[in-house]
């Protein structure tokens, strides 16, 4: 996965790059997510949130919603039903408000967090991973240069 945020207009931000799959995306991949959160004394307080699942691709399209219609779309991947075939698949790019009509709570909190994924196969061999650093901000606050 290469992926970046792009800013297209005060108001739109994009998802933009491409997912290469090696290997089809099924359901006999496993995942995990963890989340940390910047601690207020500084530091990173680990596993602040932790989730391991089966059945990565049901599990994302489940978990993206609508959304996975958006993707699906955006990235010019040629079938919305798992698995998703071996290949890259481009966007030029996607708005990220897209990305909100997902089946996933709505309700967060503000602050800094740090989010790592990973997929991996029936013998527990990580297949992909990506850390991002994340920095929720109030709609009145100002983003950090």
């Amino acid at each position: 996965m290469n992926v970046y945020l792009s800013k297209k207009t005060l108001k739109i931000t994009e998802l933009k790059g491409n997912f290469t799959f090696l290997i089809p995306f099924d359901d006999t991949i496993t995942y995990e997510f963890t989340a940390s959160i910047w601690g207020s004394t500084g530091g990173w307080i680990p596993n602040s949130n932790f989730y391991k699942g089966k059945n990565a691709c049901s599990s994302l399209k489940f978990i993206l919603g609508n959304a996975w219609n958006s993707v699906i779309k955006d990235f010019n991947i040629p079938t919305s039903k798992c698995p998703i075939p071996a290949g890259t698949y481009i966007t030029s790019g996607m708005d990220i408000k897209k990305l909100i009509d997902g089946n996933f709570s709505k309700l967060g909190y503000y602050g800094r967090f740090k989010a790592e994924a990973k997929a991996r196969n029936s013998e527990n061999k990580v297949l992909s991973c990506i850390i991002a650093e994340l920095d929720l901000i109030r709609p009145w606050e100002k983003p950090i240069d």
